[in-house]
Parts: C-alpha cells; structure tokens; sequence
C-alpha cells in the first residue's frame, strides 16, 4: 500500500514518506518471496523512475525481475506463459 502511496501522489513530501515507509517494509520482506512483494518493487521502481532517480530506479526493477523469476517463477509454470523468449 505505501509503494501504491508513493506511486500516485500528486504532493512531493507525501511522496517521499511513503516512498520511504515502502522501502523499509521491503527491507524487511526480502527473505520471503510472494508476489505482493514483487509488486511493490515494482511501484517503487516506477515511482524512483518518476523522481528522475534513474539508477535507483534500475536496481528495484531488477529486485523485482530477479526475484520473480527465481523465486515465483515456478509457482506460475502451467498456469501463465511466462517463458523467456
């Protein structure tokens, strides 16, 4: 919810709170893998994409990548196509 927070926010400050809280509850969720996690690195990257935050950005994007296809990927085999191409 704060990566959604951060993501949408039209006030600056509001944005950096929440961007801030999300980056801490993600800190801490990084150990266990599920997909509301990968989301919100997801949401983060796009909102560090939104500051002009480039290089910030790139690294929760490949979190997000990194994670969903080690950790979730097989999860997901049979159900969707999410094979490499």
């Amino acid at each position: 919810m704060c990566a959604l927070a951060a993501r949408y926010s039209d006030r600056p400050y509001t944005m950096e709170t929440w961007a801030s809280k999300a980056k801490e509850q993600v800190g801490k969720q990084l150990a266990v893998a599920n997909l509301d996690l990968v989301e919100a690195l997801l949401m983060i990257s796009w909102y560090e994409f939104g500051s002009d935050r480039d290089g910030v950005s790139v690294m929760f994007a490949c979190l997000c990548d990194c994670l969903f296809l080690t950790d979730l990927r097989p999860l997901f085999s049979g159900t969707v196509d999410v094979s490499i191409r």
